[in-house]
Formats: structure tokens, sequence, C-alpha cells
């Protein structure tokens, strides 16, 4: 049966129309379109031209969002008690990866836990780093990999906040924080890198075990550099001891997906059209705005890992930190 009843609260004749559930359209956009018309043809072409293919998930996930918030595919049936207004919810797909609807609620719910439940009431400080161009297939296609490039980043970061301490006097410092892994960039191609989200300072237990937090100083140049050089010694090492530096992953047989992370991991450039009458040389002014790491205080870079510690968010900004989570949450799977 393709559809069920629920009850509405009755204060739902009061609210303002504007602030009624309204259905999400999702085969007016371009992302449901673009798989609309073109998912057969690509499972078509891999089924033909590898031997190899397509793993399960992704094409149930394709067929997920084909599904996802239309009507005809099921939905419940909403009635206020008090004005008897109803309305059609359509069933979600629940997908992880590439419907954008199920992953933001996904995110908002997990922001709004972690922010509620899980991060101190301290200030946070997130760090990024990224690795060179050379690495990433590599962590794309190898979990292990991905997953040790996480451990060594976080107690590289660790490691500064414990030894700031010590400088500092404390005793016995403790540090916290939590990891996000990303695997896309800001025009959505394959990026692996790492956010860690970490209390900016230490924990230390005093008399009568109560704990003291220590706030940090901004961390300088060169002690980010120093996180940078620490993740590269430590990522370089795992790598050597797993036999990954010198045969990265290689597979005598071609397989689809490798194929599709090699295209969307390729280097591209941001365009954008031009008004009329304006310069060709302010559409170099769009790329300009994604190097300022490069020069920015805090950021460095060691032989292609790069680190930036520059955000940082009070303990009294709840509003910030749960965005500062969305922008780190990004599509980690939390299962």
């Amino acid at each position: 049966m393709h559809h069920g009843a629920a009850v509405a609260n009755s204060q739902l004749s009061l609210l303002p129309e504007s602030m009624l559930y309204q259905r999400r359209q999702p085969e007016s956009s371009v992302l449901y379109k673009l798989v609309h018309e073109y998912l057969e043809e690509f499972l078509q072409y891999a089924r033909d031209n590898y031997r190899a293919p397509l793993p399960s998930y992704v094409e149930k996930e394709f067929r997920g969002l084909l599904r996802c918030g239309l009507l005809r595919h099921g939905f419940v049936r909403v009635v206020c008690r008090a004005c008897k207004h109803e309305y059609l919810v359509a069933f979600s797909c629940g997908g992880r990866g590439c419907c954008p609807s199920c992953s933001a609620r996904r995110m908002v719910a997990a922001g709004a836990h972690i922010t509620d439940h899980v991060l101190p009431r301290v200030a946070i400080r997130q760090w990024v780093l990224t690795v060179p161009w050379e690495l990433r297939m590599l962590l794309l296609r190898n979990k292990q990999a991905f997953s040790a490039v996480m451990r060594v980043f976080g107690r590289a970061v660790s490691e500064a906040y414990t030894r700031q301490a010590r400088d500092q006097g404390v005793h016995n410092p403790k540090t916290g924080g939590i990891v996000f892994p990303q695997r896309f960039g800001g025009s959505l191609n394959a990026h692996p890198h790492v956010h860690d989200l970490f209390a900016d300072g230490v924990f230390t237990v005093q008399a009568f075990d109560e704990v003291r937090f220590v706030q940090a100083q901004p961390p300088s140049r060169e002690q980010i550099a120093k996180v940078a050089e620490r993740s590269r010694d430590g990522v370089l090492r795992w790598l050597s001891r797993s036999g990954l530096l010198s045969s990265p992953c290689e597979s005598d047989e071609a397989k689809p997906l490798d194929a599709c992370l090699q295209a969307a991991i390729s280097r591209g450039s941001f365009l954008r059209l031009r008004q009329q009458g304006e310069p060709d040389a302010s559409v170099s002014r769009d790329d300009a705005r994604f190097n300022h790491r490069d020069t920015s205080p805090w950021s460095a870079s060691v032989d292609g890992f790069t680190v930036h510690a520059g955000v940082s968010i009070g303990r009294a900004n709840t509003e910030a930190r749960e965005r500062l989570i969305h922008c780190a949450f990004g599509s980690v799977d939390l299962r």
C-alpha cells in the first residue's frame, strides 16, 4: 500500500502559510534531470566497456535518487485535527551518496547532535589537511590508507596542543577532537582531505577530580608547519610499511569506478560568464579566491601536505559551531 495516515499537531492551523509544509519538487532539479536522462546510458556503457561492473551501491544510490520525494513512489497523508487541512509527504530514499535532500537532512541532524551532546562548551578550532595530488587517487580507492591519514593527522594536531601546554607548565594535558573525512572539493571534484574539529586547548585534572580547560594560544605559522611536517612523515611511514608507496593500489583490470574517479580528480579551472563590457582579466579573480591559503598566516605546506588552521569558534557561539560542523560534515558517513 502506497500511503498511510498521520495526525499533525492541532497548532498547524495557526501557522502562517509561508511556514506550512510545501513538497519539494526534485523532478525539476538539474541533478534529477541529468540522472534521469543519462543513467541507463551510463550503466550500459560501463557494462559494454569494462569487464568488472560498477559496484551495486552506485546504481542503488542513483535509482534511489530517482524515487526520492516523488509521490508516485509512496507517501504519507498528514491531517490536522483542528482545521482538517491535509497534505502528502513523499517517502525519502535515505541515501548517503548523491541525494542532496537526504544528505542535507543527515548533516543537519548530526550537526545538532554533535553541538548539543558531544562538543564541550569550550573554544573550537578547525584543522584541515590536504595531501599531494599523487596520493589522492590512492586515498579514494583505499579505505585503510585514508583511515591512516586521519589517525596520523589527528595525532599531529593533538601533539601540537600538548607540547604547547607542557611548555606553559600544564601537568598531564589531554586533548579532544572529532575527525571528518571529506571526499570532494568545492567544485564537486574528487578531493580527499580531512577536517579535524579540536577543542582549542587542553584539559587537565585538578584536585578532587575537577577537570579544567586551558585555552591555547593561536598557532603560529611555524607551529602549523610542524603539524604538516609530522603529518607528512607519519603518512609516508605508514604507506612505506604497507607497501603502497612502490605499488599504490595498482590493478591489471580496469574498472569503471576507477575511470570515474580519474575523471573526477582531474584538475579544472573556474570560469564564469562575464557581464557585457567586463574585461577578460576579471575571470582570473575567481581562481585567485581559491589560492589565498598559499600566503595565509594560518596555512603551511610541506611537500604537498598542506594544513590550514584559521577557523576558530568561541564557546558561546552555538550557531557558528553548528555551521562549522555542517561544513566539516560534508558527505561523511557516520555509520
